[in-house]
């Protein structure tokens, strides 16, 4: 196996989300707002430990929205970006947050 396909297989072997103790990325439009992608690796099914997940980067983002690292003034977008449509429950699961982001001026959504 090539160096690439072991990191690669590697990275795939993790949970779903990882690095929950950290932002995933950044990215800054020029109209200020800023939108906050957490990568999705696997399908989020509807499981506890997909909740569990869910639940710690949510709230390592919620910290950092409301820290003194982030402009509260600046429309953010929190999105998983999911490699297919979550579990429907999961989908539920994710909009239950919604109004703790909404109160620091931000939406928390999800693409595939």
């Amino acid at each position: 196996m090539g160096l690439l396909m072991q990191v690669v297989s590697k990275f795939l072997s993790g949970p779903a989300i990882q690095r929950l103790d950290q932002i995933d990325m950044k990215i800054d439009y020029k109209d200020g707002a800023v939108l906050l992608p957490i990568v999705v690796i696997k399908h989020l099914e509807n499981t506890d430990e997909i909740r569990h997940l869910i639940s710690e980067k949510l709230e390592t983002y919620l910290g950092y929205l409301n820290s003194d690292q982030h402009n509260k003034n600046a429309k953010s977008i929190v999105e998983f970006k999911c490699i297919k449509k979550p579990d429907p429950e999961i989908c539920e699961f994710i909009e239950s947050f919604s109004a703790n982001f909404s109160a620091l001026n931000s939406e928390l959504r999800w693409k595939s």
